[in-house]
């Protein structure tokens, strides 16, 4: 009996190959759509979850009147927490440094043979880092691994790209400041976690470099290190806050008696809550964080896109079954019970079924790489053999073999054979035709709300990119020269050097580089009895020069004047931007006397309004200080066309000045500053793929279904021939027909698509406007499709003998 099914199944696929394939085709490609974007949605998820103890860890956070969420704390807080704050197991303080570092091995006698890799991240954390982060370790001991300040723990790739397959543990390397590291720990790659590192060095190395800095040690200065803490067993985390607040308030006042933190105090934010609703006001960009609406977003288009082409198999096989009503009858007339037809019928759909299955997976097992390299992430095929992947992939299919076999075979199964065969024309006809214009209206729909929300990402992306930041970013090369922290002292001759090349026209120190590391002031600004809260912009006086930001109102800084410069306690010059001066309220705001830590503040000049950040957020007020202590990041204008030259002359100084050798890293200023609309660049082009794909699958679905309307109306067409019809007669007959379906989606489709276009353009302070050529794109769009699957079949069923239609049966 099984193998009978199985051969009245296969005959009926090879009767009706173009139908099948489009049905194994379309649901092939929604499914691969579904698992990829979960996929991708497994792994935001995963974010910090360690399967340890990740729920006894939390993240400190001060807050106050004047900071709403700083991060980054002193030096003395996490020893201070760990040793007499009762609740908390263990603390770590981490130091994220943004440039890029280099570590070489050189692998035995011969002094040419050094293996270098280069790694993006400079990352430092005290010794119980491991301890509070139970990653997991290939080799060594993770509670001893950032013991000795001269050690290092590597990730596996970095690794294997250093020491290839050998045991690395008690290997040497050396980094970018010619310090000799041990490798004491290699741990399994981690790419879920919400600072991005590489390599982990001990904390206590920097003890040497913050001395240099005039920073004293396990102190409450130096206010740049997250830190976390690691509670014990059945403990209140906001229990923990207050006795914290209470006895590190106290400490704070004994250090700095001039400063009040009454209102201040400490919260505990859980590590799991850090990645999608964790971003504070006063949170540095390295941090990274999932978008949550985003997430729901593509949630939501993976949905449609399997819903697409569920609908588009469901018609398709609706349709076909009822086109077996007579089969039904005459096998009920000879003896088949309603049993027998109802497995038959649900077996050739779950058939379909496991083999769209075995398909989408090995389109997805193809498509991976091009996958991660578009979404700029690591993901693995076998990470969809996960027990949830399984359990939801199975759930979709038991769903659809529901509607598409189950439902239609039980409804068939169980009419009256005299009755099918006397109104076979009327039961396919009311019931197949109105169940296939409702599922074709609602694949439309989709396809035009997909279509629509495509067009708008791609023009709001447009629109940021292209926009007035405020400064001239083109022509500027940024560096990292790690060697600027330990001498400084060097600085100016380096400059002045580097200016002797012709095709450079302005050199730049900074610390704060537009779109890289623009954050929140570390003090607070008080200016008429008005306190607001302010970024700030550390730099050198050339700074507004190179990046051509006007000084609209007083003057900028003089390169050279002392008095100019934030060191030192006289009278601190500042510059404001526009939006500072309107949140002040300032009516004349040049030579305006303020305070910040009861120091004098004078306001020198006003700066043109500059987006630093990205269009994503609105130009925050802003407070400019002439910095000269954390210059380590240099910025080069340079004449177009002569970066070779550039290049050339920046290693060759480099050399003359520090003694050492380095090879800069070419990185454009520009190119860097727009890499903060990467996300929406990967969206506009997710969204560039998945509307391609809903328009093919909703065009297969309307060549089906268009095949199956002819050949129901096949007869008709010839009698209409046979009494004076033209071709065109026929074929706007049938297209009038298509058309209406297109139109109702177009009615439905719109007001959605509008109402979710709006919403999404909330999030954004500048955005574009929302044209109406996007909506009446999609739907023309979405006609021509029509039209255009359509129309073949037409004109070939218009255009045949009326004798061969009217033979038809």
């Amino acid at each position: 009996m099984f193998w009978n099914f199985i051969k009245i199944a296969w005959r009926h696929f090879a009767k009706n190959q173009v139908v099948t394939y489009i049905q194994i085709f379309g649901l092939a490609v929604g499914l691969t759509v579904f698992l990829l974007i979960s996929l991708w949605v497994n792994n935001q998820l995963s974010f910090d979850k360690f399967g340890g103890h990740e729920n006894r860890v939390y993240r400190v956070e001060f807050y106050s009147p004047e900071y709403s969420g700083w991060t980054e704390h002193a030096l003395a807080l996490g020893p201070i927490l760990q040793r007499e704050i009762v609740g908390i197991e263990k603390a770590v303080r981490v130091k994220y440094m943004g440039y890029q570092g280099k570590l070489s091995y050189q692998k035995g006698q011969d002094p040419d043979e050094i293996i270098e890799v280069t790694h993006k991240h400079l990352f430092f954390a005290d010794s119980t880092f491991f301890e509070v982060f139970p990653f997991q370790f290939i080799y060594g001991n993770p509670k001893t691994a950032l013991l000795d300040p001269q050690s290092i723990v590597l990730q596996e790739s970095v690794s294997k790209k250093l020491f290839n397959n050998e045991y690395p543990i008690g290997k040497q390397v050396t980094n970018q400041n010619n310090m000799t590291l041990t490798v004491t720990g290699v741990i399994k790659d981690v790419n879920n976690f919400h600072i991005p590192f590489q390599t982990v060095i001990p904390i206590s190395s920097l003890k040497q470099h913050y001395k240099n800095s005039s920073i004293e040690w396990d102190t409450w200065s130096a206010f740049f290190h997250p830190t976390y803490v690691l509670l014990s067993q059945n403990v209140s985390p906001r229990d923990v806050g207050l006795k914290a607040t209470a006895h590190c308030n106290e400490l704070f006042r004994k250090a700095w008696p001039d400063i009040d933190n009454s209102q201040s105090e400490y919260r505990l934010r859980p590590l799991k809550n850090i990645y999608f609703f964790g971003k504070t006001e006063k949170e540095f960009s390295y941090v990274l964080h999932g978008n949550f609406r985003l997430m729901a977003g593509l949630i939501g288009v993976a949905i449609l896109i399997l819903l697409l082409a569920g609908i588009n198999f469901i018609n398709l096989n609706a349709t076909r079954t009822f086109f077996r009503t007579k089969e039904t009858g005459i096998r009920k007339i000879a003896g088949s019970d309603r049993k027998h037809i109802f497995i038959q019928f649900t077996g050739e759909v779950a058939l379909i079924c496991l083999f769209v299955l075995s398909l989408s997976l090995a389109l997805v097992y193809i498509a991976l790489p091009y996958y991660n390299n578009l979404i700029g992430t690591q993901l693995y095929f076998r990470e969809l053999l996960s027990l949830y992947n399984l359990i939801t992939i199975a759930g979709c299919l038991l769903l659809l073999i529901i509607f598409t076999g189950i439902v239609p075979s039980w409804l068939l199964s169980a009419c009256r054979p005299v009755a099918v065969l006397r109104n076979l024309a009327l039961y396919t006809s009311k019931r197949g035709n109105f169940t296939s214009k409702v599922l074709l209206v609602l694949q439309y729909s989709i396809t035009i709300i997909v279509l629509s929300i495509t067009l708008l990402v791609a023009k709001q992306t447009n629109y940021m990119k292209n926009s007035d930041t405020g400064m001239n970013l083109s022509n500027v090369l940024k560096y990292n020269n790690p060697y600027l922290l330990s001498q400084k002292e060097k600085m100016d001759t380096w400059r002045e050097r580097l200016l002797e090349c012709p095709a450079i026209t302005n050199v730049s120190y900074t610390m704060t580089v537009p779109g890289i590391n623009f954050q929140p002031g570390f003090v607070t600004y008080n200016f008429e009895g008005k306190t607001v809260e302010t970024y700030g912009i550390y730099c050198y006086p050339e700074l507004f020069d190179l990046l051509e930001i006007p000084i609209v109102e007083g003057r900028g800084f003089i390169p050279g004047n002392k008095a100019d410069q934030s060191t030192g306690n006289q009278t601190l010059r500042v510059i404001l931007n526009e939006a500072a001066v309107k949140a002040y309220g300032l009516k004349n705001p040049v030579g305006t006397i303020g305070t910040v830590n009861n120091r004098k503040v004078e306001i020198i000049g006003i700066a043109r309004d500059s987006h630093f950040s990205s269009l994503k957020l609105p130009i925050p007020p802003t407070i400019i200080t002439n910095w000269p202590e954390g210059g380590y990041n240099l910025l080069i204008r340079f004449i177009p066309g002569s970066i070779k030259e550039v290049k050339a002359h920046l290693s060759k100084i480099s050399k003359e000045v520090f003694d050492m050798d380095w090879v800069p890293e070419e990185i454009y200023l520009s190119d860097l500053y727009n890499k903060q609309y990467e996300s929406e660049e990967k969206l506009s082009e997710m969204f560039i793929w998945f509307s391609l794909l809903s328009v093919l699958i909703a065009a297969l679905g309307m060549y089906g279904i268009s095949a199956n309307a002819i050949h129901r109306r096949v007869r008709e067409i010839g009698l209409r021939k046979a009494n004076g019809a033209s071709v065109w007669d026929i074929m706007a007959l049938i297209q009038n027909y298509f058309g209406k379906i297109i139109l109702w989606s177009g009615l439905i489709a719109l007001p959605v698509a509008w109402y979710l276009a709006s919403r999404w353009l909330i999030n954004y302070p500048y955005k574009t406007k929302l044209s109406w050529w996007i909506f009446a794109g999609s739907l023309l769009l979405a006609i021509l499709v029509a039209i255009a699957t359509t129309g073949w079949k037409t004109w070939k069923a218009a255009n045949r003998n009326p004798i061969e239609t009217l033979r038809f049966e």
